[in-house]
């Protein structure tokens, strides 16, 4: 019963067992936010995290590990699409019973948003919204940025073993030799680092004006490149000394996590191809951004600074924007910001996106392709930090972004169903593909998503867990040839 077509239903569902343990510790922290500030929902969410522990509890009683116990490819992939869903299914409770949103489907978009770190909320009028509502969507962005599978491999060290390497989706395209040798210990590693830079966004902000509870709110936001805090991403409002650390951070989140683990552990700078293109990409898209801004606005520090500031947030996919005198109105302004949505930031960031990665290696064929148009008997080997790519990485690149695209195509044109003309289904699709979601406003700033009709709403949920979880683990298994032994 448990292991049908090669799938170990009773690992998948310990796996599911130890995600609600992290879902109730996340669940009490956040009544215990509810408590220090005398909300009343701290008795809901104390009666949740004991709820998520029994079903835990009872899992691991009633179904226990029989028989093999190593991870197969077909157990890693059905893990990573049954948790994607489910969490955020359980997730979407709180907004419902707790927050002013009163219907499933804007529940379960909101939390979508949150896991996926795409930054989309429903809620406008946070007035009415408790601390506790604004710190569990801030808290499982965070949770959702690292991802609770790295977690998951982290605490528990038998699920480091077998191809728990796939868990680290947005990564498997690239040769990690920490990441082939040690996994378990370089998960550890990772969330260190994401825990780290975590706190000190926290202590920056509140240095920088911020009071704790926003501090904790937008460092999460930001080091999870998810966007979402109780603005819906406009920043205009903040001063420039806490702008200034949200975009230190959104920097950091978008570069590579590996560079970031390996220069900590030498205690030097190390060299890296993806994170020079990825500063490269930073600073032309800034340039090219501030020049059209002064020439059709006029020079100001303001206008610099904010030219920065959405350039970075859109390479990291974070969403936040800041808009004084910023303004997408101008056509070519508008077309950069757009593109880099489907940049998106570094591979093995808590950032979407097509990636960097993708991006360089894909430059390299174009330039290996013309360079054999003239020299027909020249075989060029792509290589990146001169090392070259093997062509089956190359293949999954190609596949990846033929299929991305046409995603992106297919999701645009079913907006346009639901009513929206091409402008504004592009700019939604893209945003949530690449899981930068507030940076919609930016493009448009009349856009509304509580207005979105329940259509598009489950079309855009569907973009965000692609964005987030990425092509190739849900195709495969959907196909047929995955169901068979």
């Amino acid at each position: 019963m448990y292991n049908i077509a090669g799938i170990n239903y009773r690992l998948i569902l310990r796996f599911l067992s130890v995600a609600l343990f992290i879902l109730a510790g996340i669940t009490m922290i956040t009544g215990i936010v509810g408590v220090l500030y005398n909300e009343k929902d701290y008795v809901y969410f104390f009666v949740y995290t004991v709820f998520l522990i029994i079903a835990a509890i009872l899992l691991i009683v009633f179904i226990p590990l029989k028989g093999q116990k190593s991870i197969n490819i077909r157990d890693s992939f059905l893990i990573i699409l049954f948790l994607w869903i489910i969490l955020p299914v359980l997730g979407m409770l709180p907004f419902l019973i707790i927050s002013p949103i009163n219907n499933i489907t804007d529940a379960l978009f909101e939390s979508f948003a949150g896991f996926t770190t795409t930054g989309f909320s429903t809620l406008t009028e946070y007035e009415n919204v408790s601390k506790s509502i604004i710190f569990w969507r801030a808290i499982i962005q965070w949770l959702g940025g690292m991802g609770i599978l790295i977690l998951i491999i982290a605490i528990i060290p038998f699920f480091g073993r077998g191809n728990v390497k796939i868990f680290f989706s947005d990564l498997q395209d690239v040769e990690f030799s920490p990441l082939h040798q040690r996994i378990g210990k370089t998960a550890k590693s990772l969330w260190y680092i994401y825990i780290i830079y975590s706190v000190f966004g926290i202590i920056a902000l509140y240095i920088a004006g911020q009071d704790i509870f926003d501090s904790v709110i937008y460092s999460f936001a930001a080091i999870s490149t998810g966007g979402g805090v109780p603005v819906n991403g406009n920043l205009t409002h903040l001063s420039f000394e806490v702008k200034t650390v949200i975009m230190v951070l959104m920097l950091v989140a978008g570069a590579n996590y590996f560079f970031l683990f390996k220069s900590v552990r030498k205690f030097k700078i190390i060299k890296s191809e993806e994170i020079n293109v990825y500063f490269l990409i930073l600073i032309i898209s800034f340039v090219l951004i501030a020049v059209a801004g002064i020439l059709n606005i006029g020079y100001s520090n303001t206008l610099l600074f904010e030219s920065l500031f959405n350039t970075v947030s859109f390479v990291s996919t974070t969403g936040f924007y800041s808009a004084e005198v910023f303004t997408t109105k101008i056509l070519f302004i508008w077309v950069v910001l757009f593109f880099l949505l489907f940049i998106g930031s570094s591979t093995g960031s808590s950032g979407g996106g097509i990636n960097v990665y993708r991006i360089i290696v894909l430059a390299k064929m174009v330039i290996n392709y013309i360079k054999e148009l003239l020299h027909p008997n020249l075989l060029n080997t792509i290589k990146l930090d001169k090392k070259p790519v093997s062509f089956k990485i190359i293949h999954s690149i190609i596949g990846f972004f033929v299929l991305y695209m046409l995603i992106f195509i297919v999701g645009a044109f079913i907006l346009t169903i639901f009513g929206y003309n091409m402008e504004n289904a592009f700019s939604l699709c893209a945003a949530s593909l690449s899981n930068t979601g507030p940076g919609v406003f930016l493009l448009d700033e009349y856009f509304c998503i509580s207005d979105i009709n329940i259509g598009a709403k489950y079309t855009v949920m569907f973009l965000m867990i692609i964005g987030r979880v990425e092509l190739f683990p849900i195709l495969i298994v959907f196909s047929k040839v995955f169901w068979k032994r």
